[in-house]
């Protein structure tokens, strides 16, 4: 699995200023000073951990990372989107076909997509249910693309 950085607030490059940038929003809460000022000083360890240790989690919510994950496994997209604080954009097995698989999960999808294309035209016989089975502008059936998304 390869993850790539791809975004973040304010341009955060690494742990460190992200951490920063949480300090002063946590700090915003306790003390006189205003933004500038608080960007002028240095970063306490310390604080942080106290912050934490005393149930001040909101300011961890100011920090958002975007990453590219390829090459992941789809239960890591399935758990992570169970995850409050976890969006997700990611491809649609629906509208694309995978790439850069290993030969044995390309078959095994193979198979799979043919089963569930299989299993739904009998289930759902052309004849009774012609829009599930007429081509779209994309040249595909809704039949064909929920066996592809489940496959």
């Amino acid at each position: 699995m390869e993850v790539t950085l791809v975004g973040s607030t304010n341009g955060i490059k690494d742990q460190q200023e992200a951490k920063r940038f949480v300090q002063n929003h946590a700090r915003i809460c306790y003390t006189d000073k205003d933004w500038g000022q608080l960007l002028d000083e240095e970063f306490k360890e310390g604080l942080m951990r106290s912050l934490i240790g005393r149930g001040h989690h909101s300011p961890l919510d100011h920090v958002a990372l975007n990453f590219y994950l390829s090459g992941s496994a789809k239960v890591l997209a399935m758990t992570l989107n169970n995850q409050g604080m976890y969006t997700t954009s990611e491809k649609s097995a629906r509208y694309t076909v995978m790439k850069n698989v290993p030969p044995i999960q390309r078959e095994l999808y193979g198979k799979w997509d043919d089963w569930f294309l299989n299993e739904i035209s009998r289930q759902f016989p052309e004849e009774k249910f012609k829009k599930l089975h007429a081509k779209g502008s994309d040249g595909k059936t809704t039949a064909e693309k929920l066996a592809q998304e489940n496959a």
